[in-house]
């Protein structure tokens, strides 16, 4: 399955558990990943009225002193699902080598 597909339906999947709202709103999935290079990071972001975003979860494929790797939920968001999702999606690609099966630049969202 492609990159941005996974990642679409995984944030579908989780939408309940992160959403505890009634109101409306979109998630962007945003990453960056030039080809034949390693994906690094990711977020998650849910995008309501008015155009306010806020940060649902990011996710570093790798350790460092700065950050811990792996899913990070921000402000009010967590969803279990949703980092399984994320650990198992990223891990069948980049675990292995390092490196996607494809690689743009991409941004993938669910409504």
């Amino acid at each position: 399955m492609e990159l941005d597909k996974a990642l679409k339906f995984a944030v579908i999947l989780a939408w309940e558990d992160l959403m505890k709202v009634t109101s409306p709103c979109s998630a962007r999935v945003e990453y960056r990943c030039e080809p034949g290079t390693s994906l690094d990071y990711l977020s998650v972001w849910s995008v309501g009225a008015g155009g306010k975003q806020d940060l649902v979860c990011d996710y570093w494929t790798w350790t460092s002193p700065a950050h811990p790797s792996g899913v990070r939920f921000s402000n009010k968001f967590q969803s279990d699902q949703l980092g399984q999702t994320l650990d198992f999606n990223l891990a069948e690609r980049v675990g292995l080598g390092g490196r996607l099966v494809q690689g743009t630049n991409q941004s993938a969202a669910a409504q």
